[in-house]
């Protein structure tokens, strides 16, 4: 996050965030995997599943958004979350930062 969030939660920049989610996706990936195999896929799984989590539009710069976009295109097994806009004021908020998205 690095946009409309407690001074605790920034980070210094696009380019920091998406350095440091790099380092932990890597991370987490180089943890073992689980001693059973998913039955469907015949092959061990991870104990642990990264999940790329940009909490929600407002919290992020659309360079942010950007950037994590481009991460999770360039990895296809990358799970993602996010929140939604929950109420009027924050979607016209959204709309506001965001004007040229389509949704």
């Amino acid at each position: 996050m690095n946009h409309e969030c407690p001074s605790y939660y920034t980070e210094d920049s696009p380019e920091a965030s998406l350095a440091a989610t790099q380092s932990i996706l890597t991370y987490i990936r180089s943890l073992p995997a689980a001693s059973s195999t998913h039955a469907a896929l015949g092959t061990p799984q991870p104990l642990v599943q990264p999940i790329l989590t940009p909490r929600f539009a407002i919290s992020c710069t659309a360079p942010l958004l950007e950037g994590l976009g481009a991460l999770a295109a360039s990895d296809p097994s990358l799970l993602i979350q996010t929140h939604i806009s929950e109420n009027p004021s924050e979607v016209a908020y959204t709309r506001q930062l965001f004007p040229s998205a389509p949704s």
